[in-house]
């Protein structure tokens, strides 16, 4: 569905952290690669996130999590915005591999790289 965002070769993943709801873990919208997996690259939810990084104080960052909710009820209106508290981008390098764990709503990003793998 939607482009990533990449900048100096690194791709923009949106993770949410804290608890309660996961970003793109507990979707209730369905895209055609899968639940929601394209979620997690939202330019759109991206751009607006890098525009608020600059928020200071609480009364703005407000105002940047507003305009991410208006935003994802027009272009997704059954989607469940539950993590979006705790939302916040993590750069991975492009075309690295990675999972997104979630527990209780809060989302881990994984790379391959970091795991340890068993072999049969």
């Amino acid at each position: 569905m939607s482009d990533k965002v990449i900048v100096d070769g690194k791709v923009a993943v949106l993770v949410s952290g804290g608890f309660g709801g996961g970003w793109s873990t507990w979707m209730k919208y369905h895209l055609s690669d899968g639940p929601c997996r394209s979620m997690a690259f939202e330019p759109k939810v991206v751009e607006i996130l890098l525009a608020g990084l600059m928020d200071k104080n609480r009364a703005e960052r407000k105002v940047t999590k507003d305009k991410i909710e208006a935003y994802m009820a027009e272009a997704y209106p059954d989607f469940y915005a539950g993590g979006i508290d705790g939302l916040r981008i993590v750069w991975v390098p492009q075309g690295a591999k990675f999972h997104i764990e979630e527990y209780d709503g809060n989302e881990t990003l994984v790379l391959e790289s970091d795991m340890d793998w068993l072999t049969a």
